[in-house]
């Protein structure tokens, strides 16, 4: 078989770059909505295993070179490669240069995962989202409503039941005849045995509404009798709040 022109050949090699180059050329980083990251300075002794439970593939047996990604920044787009609650699923990642990566996913939200430990720090505040859920009650057409956020336990929820009764507990604190507390912002926290009812959960909603930022949760759970405390933002709650009353009206 002859050999291949050199100028043909280079337009061959050249066909097959294009695509991605363009691809590289259309992306519009800052456009991108997602949790913004940078992959993090590590000590030296760490920094001949590269970054650890990142590859360019979906892979958990590959890690990232330290020297080639030490000081980028990415994003978390909010979108997973896997199936849910299967064995290997991964965060989807986009870079400043419009490259992909995958995180192997050990939790559904970004901030519940341990991130610091992979190397990376996040830029701004990882976010949970609250949602509403009506429920109703197959035996009496009971509705119910209630307001969590996304990602694991332990997790807050308000409770919602029509002529305005409200309770507010932490899911997976299951330790029998623990406290529970909730604390908005710097004001003094609240507290009552396993679950906040009456006008404890009345004032707490009330502070919530009041423009609260960040809630604070210390709960128990079953079988270890050592108290988890954890963060969560208040970003749209009260949009979550307002979906129950109206739903129970």
């Amino acid at each position: 078989m002859a050999a291949m022109p050199e100028k043909i050949l280079f337009a061959v090699v050249l066909a097959a770059l294009l695509p991605t180059a363009q691809a590289q050329e259309s992306c519009d980083y800052a456009a991108i909505k997602g949790q913004e990251f940078e992959f993090a300075v590590r000590d030296e002794t760490l920094r001949g295993y590269g970054y650890q439970m990142w590859s360019t593939t979906p892979d958990t047996t590959k890690a990232l070179p330290y020297e080639d990604y030490v000081g980028k920044k990415g994003k978390f787009l909010g979108t997973f490669t896997g199936e849910k609650y299967s064995s290997l699923r991964f965060h989807n990642v986009i870079l400043e240069d419009c490259r992909t990566l995958y995180f192997f996913a050990l939790k559904d939200n970004i901030a519940d995962e341990s991130l610091g430990l992979r190397g990376i720090q996040l830029l701004n505040k990882a976010l949970y989202q609250w949602k509403a859920r009506v429920d109703v009650d197959a035996m009496t057409d009971a509705r119910t409503c209630h307001v969590s956020p996304d990602g694991d336990t332990p997790f807050p929820m308000i409770h919602y039941e029509k002529g305005g009764r409200v309770s507010a507990g932490v899911v997976g604190a299951d330790f029998p005849g623990k406290d529970v507390s909730f604390r908005v912002d710097k004001l003094p926290a609240l507290g009552e045995r396993e679950m906040l009812t009456g006008a404890g959960a009345q004032k707490l909603v009330q502070q919530i509404r009041a423009g609260g930022k960040t809630l604070l949760t210390r709960s128990y759970a079953w079988p270890n009798d050592v108290p988890q405390t954890k963060e969560f933002n208040l970003d749209g709650i009260v949009a979550a709040l307002d979906e129950c009353k109206a739903a129970l009206r």
